[in-house]
């Protein structure tokens, strides 16, 4: 969060990069996953080292077909949509579409959906 003192009121989110400060402000949210690590146990959190571990009872998917999952900022992270199609074939429909369950680690993980 901005908590700087400058362009709180405009700029919610900072986001450092070396002696760089960006400014943002987010139509969604201010992270977003980016890809599964090769261990298929943590998220990468934008192109950055930093990772978060990746808990797939937390994913929601909205009816627009956007993927969420947990972060560490207290409300949902994003997934990027090359990520999301990744993992689409795990997720089981009902009848509706909507999404009920998560194939992982030859389990079916229930959905809650709910952000």
């Amino acid at each position: 969060m901005n908590t700087t003192d400058r362009y709180e009121d405009t700029f919610p989110w900072v986001s450092l990069c070396g002696i760089e400060r960006n400014y943002l402000r987010c139509d969604d949210t201010p992270l977003v996953y980016t890809e599964l690590d090769p261990t298929q146990t943590s998220l990468r959190i934008g192109q950055s080292t930093l990772l978060y571990p990746f808990q797939p009872s937390t994913l929601l998917m909205e009816s627009t077909g956007r993927v969420y999952h947990k972060s560490i900022i207290g409300e949902n992270a994003l997934m990027a949509d090359k990520l999301t199609d990744k993992l689409y074939h795990r997720f089981q429909l009902d009848v509706n579409g909507n999404p009920v369950g998560f194939k992982w680690n030859n389990e079916i993980i229930k959905l809650n959906n709910q952000k």
